[in-house]
């Protein structure tokens, strides 16, 4: 029996792991940011003090490279690291992680470890080319999007959070170039695909976007059940 798939793709800040974190609640559904996969590996070479520079050893130990997901919190690194989710999030990595993501050895391995672990189960994946390159063929595909403005103003208030001292300007820099890199990356960019949902959730909140594309999967895909437990 195969398993059924569903992709999220957009850009930064449309809300893609929070709806994508929602629905895999409601349908029971392994969720995975394919950008995990990319910070794993970040992690794997740091570990092995491996000089992001030298693509001769960067090709080498990715191959040796191996991931999984025991839960949604947690990763299994060449089978015998366990790791939580949140120690990816580290300065180090977060300053390496564009060194290792447009390289075209590392995504076509992540992609492969990406399709084998949609083989063995029903998943959400969000991402910038999941739709176009990861999940060709995923039963669903989602492509959430917002302004630029609206994208800024909740990366402010997320930061808002933890720091009160929030620079706009520099968050609207770096998501415009985070939306050049990622729309002009060589390989895996970001683009729209053949028969995606197309949604702007712009007016909407996290509440309201969730709710509302919930709805409409399971208006249009009568299969499709609620795990209410």
């Amino acid at each position: 029996m195969e398993h059924f798939q569903i992709s999220i793709d957009g850009p930064a800040g449309a809300g893609k792991t929070v709806l994508g974190i929602f629905l895999s609640q409601k349908f029971n559904f392994l969720f995975i940011d394919s950008g995990i996969l990319y910070r794993a590996f970040v992690y794997y070479c740091l570990e092995n003090k491996i000089n992001f520079t030298n693509l001769k050893k960067l090709k080498k130990i990715i191959k040796t490279f191996i991931v999984d997901f025991k839960n949604k919190d947690t990763i299994i690194i060449n089978k015998t690291k366990i790791l939580n989710l949140k120690k990816l999030y580290r300065n180090n990595i977060n300053t390496n992680i564009n060194a290792v993501s447009n390289l075209n050895f590392v995504r076509k391995k992540i992609v492969k470890i990406l399709k084998n672990i949609s083989k063995k189960n029903n998943v959400i994946m969000v991402g910038r080319d999941i739709g176009s390159v990861v999940l060709k063929k995923a039963n669903i595909k989602i492509f959430l999007d917002a302004s630029l403005k609206k994208r800024i103003e909740r990366r402010v208030n997320q930061k808002k959070l933890v720091n009160s001292k929030v620079n706009y300007e520099n968050i609207k820099t770096n998501l415009i170039k985070r939306d050049t890199f990622d729309i002009n990356r060589k390989h895996g960019a970001l683009k729209h695909v053949k028969h995606e949902m197309y949604f702007d959730n712009t007016q909407l909140n996290v509440t309201e976007t969730n709710q509302q594309i919930l709805n409409l999967l399971l208006r249009k895909y009568k299969f499709l059940q609620v795990d209410n437990d």
